[in-house]
This record gives structure tokens, sequence and C-alpha cells, in this order.
């Protein structure tokens, strides 16, 4: 049930009041005692707005007392973080010599390597390499047969070679 009762007034008037002054009110007998009661019921609202701001005042202070001590801490961790980073940068930036004083070492180092794989490339790309291939074909095509095959092949070549050694 409701803590709040509607009084029905003379002129049809309905109001939202407490239940105590609801009653109270419907007791009164006269209408100087109903006035007594609607002001106390007005004093008591107004304390309690007058309380109710009062409380809003201290939460409002509070709210901004933490956000003070927010900020304050947070000022406190990104100046603490950004010393942090800039003692981090200061020592990049004194490795940057050193660094490319090894790049530069290990260009130098590896300059004649790349001569010679240029070199190499340069001497692959005049190798005529079709005879190799057919070659290696061939041999894959010997690796496939049967080991009858193989022998027969393998005594071809003996023959071949013996009569090389004749000539």
């Amino acid at each position: 049930m409701s803590t709040n009762t509607l009084i029905n007034c003379e002129e049809k008037d309905l109001i939202w009041v407490p239940k105590k002054f609801a009653k109270a009110y419907a007791r009164a007998k006269s209408e100087e005692k109903q006035l007594e009661i609607l002001e106390e019921i007005l004093s008591k609202q107004k304390r309690d707005i007058k309380q109710d701001l009062e409380n809003l005042d201290y939460d409002v202070t509070q709210f901004k007392a933490s956000i003070l001590r927010y900020k304050k801490a947070f000022k406190e961790v990104y100046e603490e973080n950004a010393k942090q980073v800039y003692a981090l940068w200061e020592e990049i930036e004194k490795t940057k010599p050193s660094q490319a004083q090894f790049i530069n070492q290990l260009k130098n180092d590896l300059k004649p390597i790349m001569d010679e794989v240029k070199l190499l490339s340069e001497f692959m790309k005049n190798v005529n390499t079709y005879y190799l291939e057919k070659f290696l074909a061939l041999i894959n095509s010997v690796v496939s047969c049967d080991n009858e095959t193989k022998e027969f092949i393998l005594k071809v070549i003996e023959f071949s070679l013996q009569k090389d050694k004749e000539k």
C-alpha cells in the first residue's frame, strides 16, 4: 500500500500527504486545525527540501573532491610514465650512432659476398643448361626402370667405356 494518501477536501481538490497527516487532517474538526496540519506538512516539506539541498551540496562537494583526487593521481601517473618514456627515448637516441655504424660495417662486410653472387649470377646466365637438363632427365628415367632394365643399361655403358679405352 502507498505511503501517501489522497485527501478529498470540500472543494474536491485532491492533495498528496503522508498517511499520519492524512489521518490527523481527517480527524480535525475545525478549519483552523486543518490549516495547522497543512502548515505543519508544508513546514516538514520545506525542512525535507532544505535537507535534500544540503545533502546535494555535500554530495557535490564530495564529487568535486574525488574528481580532484583522480585528477591528481592521473597527473602523477602521467608524469611518472612520461619520465620513463623520455628516459627510454634518450637511451634509444644514444644507440642510434652505434646502430648506424653497425649497419655500415655490415654493408661493408657483405659487399664482397654480394659481388660474388652477382658474378655467379652473370656466369649462370651464360651457361647452357640444355644438356644438363637432358642428362638429369635421363638419370631420372633410369632410376624409374626395373632392375633387369637397369642391369642391361649398366652393361651397355660398361661395354661403351671398354670400347673407348681400346681406342
